[in-house]
Parts: structure tokens; sequence; C-alpha cells
């Protein structure tokens, strides 16, 4: 009768085995043995197969792991591989049973994004953009948590329709990248937000209800993402005039308006300021847009090669 076999050699060893039944002891023997030699051989083959399979999904799981961390977790358990081939191999244990579990993360959206090219392009222009934040904080501190911070700016950007390269240029104006920085006049952070600004922005600009924890202030998220609500808001303010919103927000809108109306003069300080940080805005968008003109055209390149 026909049996289902896996592999090759399994079929050899117990051809040898079931043909050596009128065999003398020795001949017996040795067959067993060559078979049992031929099933370690399997078992080896077997799993050098699944541990390149479980290497393979790595690495595709890494590239899209990257934009959505919080999603369902894949597993391959071993034990249930291992069953399901011990029923077609007859009662030959030739795997051995593992109850290890292996599990990697996968985007929810998978599938949809392998069809949907303006989220493709989205996702990959987000990831060059945290790479290259990442060299610039590298290149301007000597904080260790780079890539970490590069990705809380990008996402809080990308979460409130901002630009991260902007947001980014005015970190460094303000604090140089350090979330435990302190002004005289008692800013603190990134962004370096009053706590009276701080609840301005909770109760009348943002949802969310100021409960007059100063601290949180040195959190990075937190802090980004009020640092941005202000931003959006004096961009709203001043008609999205970026000289008058970094003045504003250096100085105050109060002081601004007044500035606008002729009662008084931008210090210099607030001008340097706004000049700084507009200036690194341009340098660095110009270095971004380069730098990913020549990536895509690597890209290109090496497909049509």
């Amino acid at each position: 009768m026909n049996r289902l076999e896996v592999y090759p050699g399994l079929r050899v060893s117990r051809g040898k085995i079931f043909s050596s039944c009128g065999n003398s002891a020795a001949e017996k023997a040795s067959v067993t043995k060559e078979g049992a030699g031929d099933t370690i051989f399997d078992r080896i083959g077997f799993f050098m197969f699944v541990s390149s399979a479980v290497a393979l999904l790595m690495i595709v799981s890494f590239y899209f792991k990257v934009s959505s961390p919080e999603t369902p977790v894949i597993d391959i358990t071993l034990q249930s591989i291992s069953n399901k081939l011990s029923k077609v191999s007859y009662d030959e244990q030739f795997v051995t049973k593992v109850s290890q579990t292996f599990s990697y993360m996968l985007p929810a959206n998978f599938e949809s994004r392998k069809l949907d090219q303006i989220k493709n392009k989205e996702f990959d222009n987000q990831v060059s953009q945290t790479r290259f934040i990442t060299s610039l904080i590298k290149t301007n501190s000597k904080i260790l948590e780079a890539s970490s911070l590069a990705k809380t700016i990008v996402t809080q950007s990308k979460q409130l329709g901002y630009d991260p390269l902007f947001v980014t240029a005015v970190i460094l104006a303000e604090s140089r990248f350090d979330k435990k920085a302190i002004s005289h006049a008692g800013a603190l952070g990134l962004m370096q937000i009053l706590p009276s600004t701080a609840k301005y922005i909770t109760t009348k600009i943002s949802p969310s209800q100021w409960k007059g924890h100063s601290y949180l202030l040195v959190d990075e998220a937190y802090n980004i993402n009020l640092g941005i609500t202000y931003l959006k808001y004096l961009d709203g303010k001043f008609k999205g005039n970026k000289r008058h919103t970094l003045v504003a927000y250096n100085w105050g809108p109060g002081n601004m308006n007044r500035a606008l109306k002729g009662q008084s003069q931008i210090p210099s300080v607030s001008q340097k300021y706004r000049d700084s940080i507009l200036s690194t805005y341009a340098k660095w968008s110009s270095q971004f847009k380069r730098r990913d003109s020549e990536l895509a055209g690597d890209f290109k390149r090496a497909k049509l090669g």
C-alpha cells in the first residue's frame, strides 16, 4: 500500500530496514545503523529548513514593524509542526518534539499596505525622515537616545499635521535636544514650555485637561505634543506667517501683536531666534530633499539594472 513520505531519505532507510528481514543479524545491524544515520541527517535538514524560514520571516517583519510596534502577534509553534509531520511519518519520531514558540510583530494592515502605493510612499517617507532627524540629533547633541527621540518627533508631528523638520529646528534652538532643560524663566523640556503656557494650551486649545503636573513637561512625547499644538495655534493667529509665529513663540503672542501695531519693537534676541530657526529649517529641508532624491535614484537604477 502506498504511503505518504516526507523525506526521500526516510523512504530509503525504511526500505533497507524492511528488506533486511531475511538477512543475517550482522546485516540487519548494519542496515539499521545506516537508517539511523539517514534519520539523523533528515532531522538536521528539517531544523535547518525551519531555522531558515524563521530567519526570513524576521527579516521581512523587521521592515514593517517600524511603523506599527503595537500590533497583533504572529506565532510559529514548532510543537504543532512536529505533531503534524509525525502523523505522516509512520511510527518513526524523526522530528524531536519542541514546545518552543517564536513570535513576530507584523502590522495589522499588512495586506492592505502592500497594495496601497500612497500608504507605502507615506511610510517610506516617515522612515526616511526618522533616519534623517536621527542623524541631525547625533550631529548637534550628545544624547544617547537619538533614534528614539527622532521617532517621537516624527510621530507627534505626523499626528498633528506639522512638518517634523520644522519642529526639530525649533527644538534645536530651544533646548538642543535636552529634555531636562530649564530656562531662567522656568520653561521646561525640549520645546521649553512654561507651566502657565502648558495650562493655557490644555484648557483653551487642546481638548486634554491640565492637572497642574509641571513635571510632565519633561516627558518627550507630551512636551513635543504641547509645543506643536501651540505652534499650530500661533500659525492660525498670525495667518501662517512663520516669522511672526516664531517671534510669538519666543516673545509671546501679545507682544507680537503690539509690534505689528507699531506699539513696540521686536527684541534683537527674538529676531536672531527667528532667523536662526528659519535658516536651519531651510538648510535641512534642502538636504533632506537632495538625499531623498539620491536614494530614489539609486533604487530606480538598481531596479532597472
